[in-house]
This record gives structure tokens, C-alpha cells and sequence, in this order.
């Protein structure tokens, strides 16, 4: 969700992951709109041997942060019939409410990846791989807007 604020915590949450914990923390920022909504839902976030593409994932590339979504595997796979990828593998990262603009980064990178994601009221949120809003993507300005005026209106 861009920059998170509190590099401190963020260096805990990495520890605890490192040794194999989950952890639940609120993130900030709107880019990962309308799927999670930054300083109000809640995600938890457990490390994974291996990231597909529509994983969120918490990473940190060079002294930021970010938590978006894995959008694309961008080099080889390891031979001709496997769907396994390198160590280092280059990521494409995309937060859902960007319309422009990636990260990059390797699977070395990620502290974490999104187990659940859960709103202020307790409700759980569907965790989708994003598929049908990576394939909307000429689409998306529209449908944030209409989601950012509804969303606004209506909680606020």
C-alpha cells in the first residue's frame, strides 16, 4: 500500500515472519483499493516458501515497504516442462487501486504473503488472486472512481 509509515514495526513484522509466526497488522494507504482498505482493514501475513501471481505479498525493496499484489513472473522458467521458478525470479508487483506504475523486485524480497484479509467490523474478506481485475484493467479507473464516490458517501 506504498510506503508504510513505521519502518520499526514493519522490522518486527519481518522477524516474526523470518521465524515462521503470523502476524495481523493494519496497513496504510489507499493502493491496494477496493480490496483492501488501507488504516481500516486488517491482513494477516505468513511466510511462504514459494508467490504465484495474484498473491499479495509484503515486500521490501530497498528502504520501503510494500504491500501489492504479485501481478506478473517476469524471467524463465527452470527448464522447459517446469512450472517452477527460479530463486530469483523477477516479480512485477501492482497495488490493485494503481492504475500505472509497478515494483519490482525477487522472491528474496518478500517478507510475507496475505492469508486473510478482514474488515473493522469482523467480516472476512474473499481473498482473490485479482484475475478478473488484472484482465479489467482498461476498466479499472472507472470502476475505482465509481468505488472511491460510493465508498465515501456511504462510510464517512
Amino acid at each position: 500500500m506504498g510506503m508504510i509509515e513505521s519502518d520499526k514495526v514493519l522490522e518486527e513484522i519481518a522477524l516474526l515472519l523470518s521465524n515462521g509466526k503470523q502476524v495481523l497488522f493494519t496497513p496504510r494507504g489507499v493502493s491496494m483499493r477496493p480490496f483492501i482498505e488501507g488504516g481500516k482493514d486488517t491482513v494477516t501475513l505468513v511466510k511462504k516458501p514459494t508467490v504465484a501471481v495474484g498473491d499479495i505479498v509484503l515486500v521490501h525493496i530497498g528502504d520501503r515497504y510494500i504491500l501489492h499484489r504479485v501481478y506478473k513472473l517476469s524471467t524463465p522458467k527452470l527448464d522447459d516442462s517446469s512450472t517452477l521458478y527460479t530463486l530469483n525470479s523477477q516479480l512485477v508487483l501492482q497495488g490493485d487501486g494503481n492504475l500505472q506504475g509497478y515494483e519490482y523486485c525477487t522472491q528474496e524480497d518478500v517478507l510475507g504473503t496475505v492469508i486473510a484479509i478482514q474488515s473493522p467490523k469482523g467480516r472476512r474478506k474473499p481473498l482473490t488472486k485479482g484475475r478478473l481485475w488484472r484482465l479489467i484493467k482498461p476498466f479499472r479507473k472507472y470502476l475505482l472512481k465509481i468505488y472511491r464516490h460510493t465508498y465515501l458517501t456511504f462510510n464517512y
